[in-house]
């Protein structure tokens, strides 16, 4: 049998989407609050993953207050896959 899942990582990729910043605060308070997991946010799209890692814990704190921010969740940023850094924005 598997192991139960103990903690889930968010990743964003491509470019601002409308209402972004509510699914990353919903994924959050519902893993933290309903299922005790812990949250990790991969920053830098795809290069935080597997190119030079970038991941930090996120909970209900870290999200507090996004509903009101325009973009996305600061430092998740949406970059295409493994971009070199210089091209960061």
């Amino acid at each position: 049998m598997a192991a139960p899942i103990r903690r889930i990582g968010v990743l964003t990729s491509g470019g601002d989407a409308p209402g972004l910043n509510a699914v990353i605060r919903a994924v959050v308070r519902s893993a933290e609050i309903d299922h005790g997991w812990t949250v990790y946010g991969i920053e830098h799209g795809f290069e935080g993953l597997i190119g030079k890692p970038s991941i930090r814990t996120l909970d209900s704190s870290a999200v507090s207050g996004l509903l009101l921010r325009g973009g996305n969740h600061p430092r998740l940023d949406q970059q295409g896959p493994l971009r070199d850094h210089d091209d960061r924005r």
